[in-house]
């Protein structure tokens, strides 16, 4: 699987506003993952790529956003910039490093908020699409945990991204709803089998397709528990 068939990707690096172009530093040259939340809380209509944009050219004075990957709260991942661009999101360690930011603000003292279950999929498959795709890939680091970051509140403290990366949230998930996985598990690999492509594209487990035997809530308990297997499947 490519960055650009990950569930809900979209590529918006030819629209998006720009104020020239970040520098082109290679991809062999990049090491890190860097994990950011946006502070800005995920309702507000300017809690988007493009507002992002705006702020790091009109305000910061930069090229353009500052992140190559924006998460929003319904798992959609935007990619903004090419992989082998030095975009200034985690200062010392730019030209090593690619920036994903969650849509939201994720500090106690802030709103609070959490990441949603859609964007903690989609982090969770990005990340690790990003090792696949980048050979050198090392390492995969909170904001603050950047040289000269340790002040800064991000990724935020309502939650632990590490957590996410590794899959342990997603695997705690799938066994609080056991009834739904056992009464469907045979239906939902029967149907992976056949083509499990078709059947995302088509809304089969997401409810938007007319039949669909699932409510969104009821596909997220199935596909985490079968994730493995499923992704498995995608990949081939």
């Amino acid at each position: 699987m490519a960055i650009n068939d990950l569930p809900k990707y979209k590529d918006i690096r030819g629209s998006i506003r720009r104020n020239g172009r970040y520098p082109v530093v290679g991809t062999a040259i990049k090491d890190t993952h860097v994990v950011h939340h946006s502070m800005t809380a995920q309702h507000l209509k300017g809690s988007t790529p493009q507002a992002f944009a705006n702020t790091h050219i009109d305000t910061n004075k930069w090229p353009g956003i500052a992140y190559a990957f924006v998460i929003m709260p319904d798992g959609t991942i935007y990619q903004c910039d090419d992989l082998d661009r030095r975009t200034y999101h985690a200062g010392d360690i730019n030209t090593r490093s690619i920036g994903t930011c969650l849509v939201g603000d994720f500090r106690k003292e802030g709103a609070a908020e959490k990441p949603t279950a859609e964007q903690m999929q989609s982090l969770y498959l990005l990340n690790k699409e990003l090792y696949k795709v980048l050979s050198n890939m090392k390492i995969t680091l909170g904001h603050q945990e950047c040289p000269g970051y340790a002040w800064k509140n991000c990724p935020g403290d309502t939650w632990n991204y590490k957590d996410v990366i590794s899959g342990k949230i997603l695997i705690s998930e799938k066994k609080e709803e056991p009834k739904v996985a056992e009464r469907d598990i045979d239906k939902v690999s029967d149907w992976a089998k056949k083509d499990w492509e078709e059947a995302i594209a088509n809304g089969y487990f997401d409810g938007t397709r007319p039949g669909s035997p699932f409510t969104r809530e009821e596909a997220a308990i199935v596909i985490n528990r079968l994730r493995k297997n499923l992704l498995e499947l995608i990949s081939k």
